[in-house]
């Protein structure tokens, strides 16, 4: 996967994927909105490039998966994570 980091004002522009020839997925990501919400756009976006849905689908399922708190297995992220967190897990900008 191609991800882009778009690092200028673009209006309401938070993110967008699709394909190079059908064969290389791409995203471009916004970077001048806060990280929480650079990695749901890019949530959202993989679900975009993971589905191949008809349109007006499409956008209901992404933002389902954008929505889940973890693209793991309950049981994975307990192992690795913990099943109880003091501080929320930081991500790098």
């Amino acid at each position: 996967m191609v991800v882009v980091a778009l690092d200028r004002d673009a209006g309401q522009f938070d993110g967008l994927s699709g394909w190079c020839g059908e064969q290389v997925p791409v995203t471009v990501v916004n970077t001048l909105v806060d990280v929480d919400r650079r990695r749901f756009n890019l949530a959202h976006e993989l679900g975009h490039l993971l589905m191949r849905t008809p349109e007006n689908l499409s956008e209901q399922l992404a933002h389902r998966i954008r929505g889940k708190r973890s693209l793991s297995p309950a049981e994975v992220a307990y192992r690795e994570l913990g099943r109880k967190r003091k501080f929320p897990l930081a991500l790098p900008n």
